[in-house]
């Protein structure tokens, strides 16, 4: 190597003792820098309602709706609700919902399904506005927050129910020959907002809308499968409808034996306990009394898109004539686990789990 390459080499190479000096030096100018900064530094505080500055109920009426407001107006309405103010946060969602069109005036009911007697005005800018995410996770929110008060007024709660139960639903005909059509019952998706069908649901029960109700879970069945939590809840809707034929009846009790079946095999360890208290006490389904035959949906009163939702969901499991026969061992079993609880839950049944869909990602 000639001279001139040594000339080129870096300088801290050959002063090793002052580059660990310099280096010393900055990270003790930055160490000082950081103490001094650390002492000396005032945070700004903003309050938890940052987010509502500007902006009032009174003024709600008449704000301007873009895109980032109504984001805002939501971030308001759920910051309300984690508050348990569920009466104002119930106020600013249906005045929101009006203003983004998702509300009509009045409700007719027709066969215990509610519905606007007119189509709501929609242009490109309002009908984008209604079908937004924020409109959707506002109307989910208002339907919770009346799980959690009580008023006398139902024109409002109405207009709410009417507006998800138009929501969740599919167009019609989505729905028809289902029950003849393996093929299309695989393909329909049943409902696009089952977490808005299952409030709906609640929400229905919560107001005595056993119909409504039924329909609702009946979607999220179709789209989730017999899930212990549906199960349950179809179960208790199907309890408190009563038909005045006598085939009527032993339909909607056979389903809902079979659901409460599904329901007891399928619930998480934490719910055993309630949900044997449940099915013992009868606040499942009020009779373990074998019924025999096929389930016919048409003197029900039920829609095709529901009963068909319900059945296909069942099957799955064995079908709801096989596992309405299992409710008195399913009773027997939840007794005996009740007395002592370190018995096997269910364990000689587990087997038929295996024919379910564990979870929304196995469709």
């Amino acid at each position: 190597m000639d001279d001139g390459a040594w000339l080129n080499w870096p300088s801290d190479v050959w002063d090793d003792e002052d580059t660990s000096h310099r280096r010393r030096a900055r990270e003790e100018r930055m160490r000082n820098a950081f103490l001094q900064a650390r002492a000396t530094y005032d945070a700004k505080r903003d309050t938890d309602e940052w987010f509502m500055e500007g902006l009032s109920y009174d003024a709600l009426p008449h704000t301007h709706l873009d895109a980032k407001t109504q984001q805002r107006i939501q971030m308001c309405i759920e910051y309300m609700y984690y508050k348990q103010r569920y009466a104002e946060a119930f106020a600013w969602s249906v005045c929101l919902l009006r203003r983004m069109h998702v509300l009509g005036t009045s409700v007719v009911w027709t066969d215990g399904l509610p519905s606007f007697p007119t189509e709501l005005p929609h242009d490109k800018t309002s009908w984008s506005m209604a079908h937004s995410a924020v409109a959707r996770e506002t109307l989910d929110t208002a339907l919770r927050c009346v799980l959690h008060f009580h008023t006398s007024d139902h024109g409002d709660i109405d207009c709410l129910v009417a507006a998800a139960l138009d929501r969740v639903q599919l167009d019609p005909a989505a729905y028809q020959g289902m029950a003849h059509d393996e093929q299309k019952r695989k393909e329909c998706a049943w409902t696009t907002t089952p977490g808005l069908a299952m409030t709906l649901g609640d929400v229905c029960m919560h107001m005595q809308y056993t119909r409504c109700a039924l329909e609702s879970y009946a979607l999220v069945m179709g789209m989730r499968g017999a899930q212990w939590y549906v199960c349950k809840a179809v179960a208790q809707a199907l309890s408190r409808i009563a038909e005045p034929t006598k085939k009527a009846q032993n339909t909607l009790l056979m389903l809902a034996q079979a659901t409460s079946v599904c329901a007891l095999q399928s619930c998480p360890p934490s719910r055993r306990t309630s949900m044997a208290h449940e099915i013992v006490s009868g606040q499942l389904v009020g009779s373990s009394q074998p019924v025999h035959g096929d389930p016919d949906g048409t003197d029900c009163g039920l829609s095709e898109a529901a009963m068909t939702g319900i059945l296909w969901a069942l099957q799955k499991r064995g079908g709801p004539a096989l596992l309405a026969s299992r409710l008195p061992t399913f009773m027997a079993m939840a007794q005996q686990y009740l007395r002592d609880t370190s018995t096997p839950w269910m364990a000689c049944h587990d087997e038929s789990l295996e024919k379910t869909w564990s979870s929304a990602r196995a469709l």
